[in-house]
Order: structure tokens, then C-alpha cells, then sequence
């Protein structure tokens, strides 16, 4: 009787889980079939542009969940959906780096790359597009790539490793490794999108968004510290490297090339965000910062006999400060006491080496590197430029590249990408001479004055938030106007006054290009138009402005009309952009034109 009465619990318990999941299974279809939710691929084709794929406006959402710190619609990659013979296609992958921070994407070294390969005419076309995100961190480079898979790339760029502490799921989020690709799997799920949408709106409702003055690195940093522990690196590097095995994996059974980039950052001229008991060494900390400033060598060498003292050795600034200390002293760059400051750093927004040291070490075992392949990007770069490889030289802040140091990582993957498909010297030849004159270079991007300027004014205004308010030992981004030399924005009297005082970065693009319709310079004002379609590409707004712009300058150099159509298909037929287009067409009795485009797109709502 005992016995039945198990088997009966059994079979009731087995039933009822039965149920549960076909209920879930039920509603999971049935907010399928309604189309309910978010999708997560990261290129759509849109209803009126079906030859192309877009970013997915709703890609992001997976990741950033409401707090998305980019405009809605604000497209960047357009490729075409059918690659065609002889098209080389890539994707680059990764974190804000990847993404040319504080650059445009389509102006940063993934472009520079693309514009650098086709010169060479080796290829019918080429497409490189940019899946680079701020605060991404691997477990993204992971999802994204897999995805990106089934785009049909030739080849998959990474460059990850910086956001692996303070990222979008990262070492501070919680759960372990599996639990985190777990929670990406379950976002697939209408079901989750449904409950998740529902907290959302609660939390919302409670307490707001975040503020919009508020940067992402600000927010994503909220004055968390994570000490350097070799046990916790270790585990977060391993789990790294898994991430970045998974993509070789999956893309090892589609035959397609894997390159990452060993992640390097700026620490020569970079001090660390904050250093372990930095209250505690404040006096200290504070008085051979102006020790060093004073540049008295005596103070300095007394700061120094205290500073490398036992108590010391774990704090990061005092670390930084000794390595300073030595080579006003002694002439020489200490590299590893650097090395070891930035290591050191409690606030880790740059990869501790133990990230670098571990991917090394993966692409050392990979003895047959049927789809792998590692640029030992440090090595490479003190090849080219010596020890300032690692200071402001190419760095514009803790991290980021400078335009050299764009030109230089573009330059290091156009070389990569030809080693992996062995070409032919002849084209290697062109790619060296490519990269060697740098108006060239500029020009295959339409890189202009205002483009090299903006960063410089953006990073600025950077360094006023946290966490780089809160450093002991400012960063100090050097003097962007002596290094800027023939930037005819700052030596023209008209132009320089459009720069703001008041700690924006935006410099109207309108006053600049009047500036130039004024003094009858064409190939000026048409090279700034070239350079703002260059940027936004996808942004409809933008484009509608771009469309209007050229409408009242004769010698823009854009096809008005087809920026109006682009505009008016990315915005999927919005009727006001409809009736912007309508009316400069009959202003200019084009009815023609008119008819075609109702004739093939249709009318808003049609």
C-alpha cells in the first residue's frame, strides 16, 4: 500500500511539472505569435529596405536593459543583406574601444580599416561592421559574436577585456559564470521579457531612471572598489577566456577567422583611479604629488626612500608616484612599476595584466590555429613606438585611442587580416603605403577639423565627472591645442569662438560649414557634409537635418532627394518626414520624382 501510494505522488509530481511547462511553453508561444517583446538579433531588415540589414534598435535592450545610453534609431552599421563575390565582410566586437570611443564608430579604426583595404583593390568591396558598445564586457562579445555568425563574415575582430569588473554582466553582477550566461539565454524568452517588463514599469514608478546628466562609466562605476586579489583576477580572467573560446569555437565550425586584440591601456600618463587606503594616505599621497609638481629632486628622493616602504606597497597611487619619482631621478621608465600601479588600481575600468597574461597564454595552446589568431598588440606597438606606445601619445584618456592611435590599431588589423588570408606582398605593399600618409587616411573617412576636435572637448568634460573627479592625482589630458598643429578650427579666430567655455562638447556643425559657404571654400563645405553622412549614416534625424542643409547650400556635393528617401525608409514612412520630402520636391517641380517614390515605397501608413 506504501508503495502504491509513492508511485501515485510520483506520477501526480511528474504530471504536474508536465503542466507548468506547458503552460510556460503555451504562453511562450502565444507571445510569440503576437509578436510580444524585444528581438535579439543584432541586424533587422527593415519593411521598406529589404536589400540591406540595419542595427536592431531593440538589440541593446538585452544587455542595457532600460538604462540604454544611446538615442533610439541611432543606426551606424547599413550593409547589404546578400554578400556578394569577391566582398570581404568583417564585424568587429567588443566594449567602447571596439567601438572607436570617443570617435564615431564609422570614423574609427574599424572604418579606417575598411577605407585602408579597399584602396588596395583587392577586393570588389569591403564591409566592416562595428558591434562595439561602451561598457560591454565578454559575456556580450560572446552572445553578440555567436550571433553575428550567421551574417556571413569572412572574419570576426574581438577586442575585449577592460569592462570585465564594472561591464554590462560582468565580475559585479551577480552570480557565477554559468548563472551569467544562463540570464542572457532566458532574455531570449518572450516570457521573461513579459515578467521583466512588468518590474520595470514598478521600478520605474518608485524611483525614477537614472539621472541624464549622469555619464554611463559614472553609473556603472557608483563608487564600487574591487582590490586586486589573485584568486578573484584569476577566476574573472578564466572566465574570460572561456568566453572568447566559445566564440572560436562556434566560429571554427563555420570555417571563419577569429582575431583578438591583447587589451593595453594607457599607463604611462594615466594615474590610477584609486589606490587601497587612499583616506589613510592622503597627507602623504597629496604632498608628493606637489613634490613631484615642484620637480625638487631632493623632496622627491625623500618621498620616495618613504614611499617604497613596506606599509606602501599595496597602494596604488604611492606605486604610480614612485615609478614618476624614479625617472625624474634616475632618466628611466619604470614600465613594470607602472604596469604594477595600474594592477593596483581599486576602481579597475583598465584590464588587469592577468587578463593580457591569460590570453597570451590561450593563443600559446592553441598550437593549430585553424581559426585563431592573437595580436600581441603591447609588443606590436613598442615595435612601432617605443615606450610611449603607452601614454598620451595614442591614449586620449585611460583607455581610448587617440586619431594616431585609431590610424596605428587599423593599421595592425588591415596587417592581420592579410596574414589570415594570405595575400599577395603586392597589396601589402599598398597597405603600408596607405598608412603612411595620414591626409590619405583622414580622407578615406572624411575625417575633418571638427571630427578631430569634438573628442578632445568630450573627454574634457569627462574628466570633470567621477570616477575621474574623484582621483587623488588628476589625469591630466595634455594641452590639445598645441598637439592639434594646422587644425584650422582652433588657429581661426571665427571658428575658435564657437568652442564653449562652458564645458559642452558640441560645436554647431552649421556655424562651422557657413564659415566656409562664406569664404566660397567648396571642397571644404563638401567634405563636411561627406563626413556628417559619414557618422550618421543611420540616424534619421540627423540625415533630415543633413538633407535640409544641403537643400540650402548649392555647392554640398549631397543628393538632396536621396537623403530625404534614406531618411524616410529608416523612420519607416514617418509622415512628417514624408511631408518635408513632398514639399521640397514640388517647391522644385520635381512631381516626377515625387510619383516614383509613391509608386515604389508608398505613402506614410500604406
Amino acid at each position: 500500500m506504501a508503495e502504491y501510494s509513492f508511485l501515485k505522488k510520483f506520477y501526480f509530481n511528474i504530471v504536474f511539472l508536465a503542466g507548468i511547462l506547458l503552460l510556460l511553453l503555451t504562453v511562450e508561444a502565444v507571445l510569440r505569435l503576437f509578436d510580444y517583446g524585444y528581438d535579439t538579433e543584432p541586424f533587422v531588415k527593415l519593411p521598406d529596405m529589404q536589400e540591406v540589414y540595419v542595427d536592431n534598435p531593440d538589440f541593446l535592450i538585452k544587455y542595457y536593459g532600460s538604462k540604454i545610453p544611446y538615442k533610439a534609431g541611432q543606426i551606424k552599421n547599413i550593409f547589404k543583406a546578400e554578400k556578394e563575390a569577391g566582398m570581404l565582410r568583417g564585424i568587429v566586437i567588443g566594449g567602447s574601444t571596439a567601438e572607436g570611443y570617443p570617435y564615431k564608430s564609422n570614423q574609427s579604426f574599424s572604418k579606417i580599416t575598411e577605407a585602408a583595404l579597399k584602396s588596395t583593390g583587392k577586393y570588389k568591396d569591403v564591409q566592416i561592421v562595428n558591434l562595439g558598445y561602451a561598457a560591454m564586457s565578454s559575456y556580450y562579445v560572446r552572445d553578440a559574436a555567436i550571433k553575428a555568425l550567421d551574417y556571413s563574415p569572412d572574419f570576426i575582430a574581438l577586442y575585449s577585456g577592460h569592462n570585465e569588473y564594472y561591464g554590462t554582466i560582468s565580475q559585479t553582477t551577480s552570480g557565477w559564470h554559468n548563472l551569467r550566461l544562463l540570464s542572457l539565454k532566458v532574455k531570449e524568452l518572450k516570457i521573461f521579457q513579459f515578467l521583466y517588463g512588468l518590474f520595470e514599469q514598478d521600478r520605474k514608478a518608485g524611483s525614477g531612471d537614472m539621472n541624464e546628466h549622469t555619464t554611463f562609466m559614472e553609473e556603472r562605476f557608483s563608487n564600487v572598489r574591487i582590490e586586486s586579489d589573485l584568486t578573484t583576477d584569476k577566476e574573472a580572467a578564466s572566465d574570460f577566456i572561456a568566453n572568447i573560446d566559445a566564440v572560436v569555437r562556434a566560429a571554427e565550425d563555420k570555417k571563419i577567422p577569429v582575431i583578438v586584440f591583447e587589451p593595453v591601456s594607457n599607463y604611462l600618463d594615466m594615474p590610477p583611479f584609486a589606490g587601497k587606503d587612499d583616506k589613510q594616505f592622503s597627507v602623504f599621497i597629496k604632498e608628493y604629488i606637489s613634490a613631484i609638481k615642484s620637480n625638487s629632486k631632493k623632496k622627491i628622493k625623500e618621498f620616495l626612500a618613504k614611499g617604497e616602504g613596506e606599509e606602501y606597497g599595496k597602494n596604488a597611487n604611492i606605486v604610480y608616484l614612485n615609478a614618476i619619482a624614479v625617472k625624474i631621478l634616475e632618466g628611466t621608465s619604470q614600465i613594470n612599476k607602472l604596469i604594477e600601479a595600474k594592477d593596483l588600481d581599486i576602481a579597475p575600468f583598465r584590464a588587469r595584466s592577468v587578463f593580457a597574461k591569460s590570453l597570451l597564454k590561450y593563443g600559446k595552446s592553441k598550437t593549430k590555429p585553424d581559426n585563431f589568431y592573437l595580436i600581441n598588440t603591447s609588443n606590436i606597438f613598442e615595435k612601432i613606438l617605443g615606450v610611449n606606445a603607452f601614454g598620451n601619445k595614442i591614449f586620449i584618456d585611460h583607455l581610448h585611442f587617440n586619431h594616431e592611435g585609431q590610424r596605428v590599431l587599423a593599421g595592425i588589423l588591415a596587417e592581420k587580416i592579410f596574414d589570415v588570408f594570405q595575400v599577395e606582398d603586392v597589396y601589402r605593399k599598398k597597405i603600408t603605403s596607405y598608412f603612411k600618409n595620414i591626409a590619405e587616411v583622414r580622407k578615406g573617412i572624411h575625417f575633418t577639423d571638427l571630427d578631430e576636435l569634438v573628442p578632445y572637448l568630450q573627454v574634457n568634460r569627462l574628466l570633470k565627472r567621477p570616477p575621474f573627479s574623484q582621483m587623488m592625482n588628476p589625469y591630466q589630458l595634455f594641452d590639445y591645442q598645441k598637439k592639434l598643429i594646422g587644425n584650422d578650427i582652433l588657429k581661426t579666430r571665427e571658428l575658435s569662438k564657437l568652442i564653449p567655455k562652458s564645458g559642452d562638447f558640441k560645436i554647431p556643425f552649421g556655424s562651422v560649414v557657413l564659415h566656409y559657404i562664406n569664404k566660397k571654400d567648396k571642397p571644404k563645405v563638401a567634405e563636411y557634409f561627406r563626413s556628417y553622412y559619414q557618422q550618421y549614416v543611420g540616424d534619421v534625424d540627423q540625415l533630415r537635418k543633413l538633407a535640409y542643409y544641403s537643400s540650402q547650400t548649392p555647392f554640398s556635393g549631397m543628393n538632396v532627394v536621396e537623403l530625404y528617401i534614406h531618411a524616410y525608409l529608416l523612420s519607416g514612412k514617418r509622415e512628417d518626414l514624408y511631408l518635408e520630402m513632398s514639399q521640397y520636391l514640388k517647391y522644385h517641380k520635381m512631381y516626377r520624382v515625387l510619383n516614383q517614390i509613391n509608386t515604389r515605397y508608398g505613402k506614410p501608413g500604406e
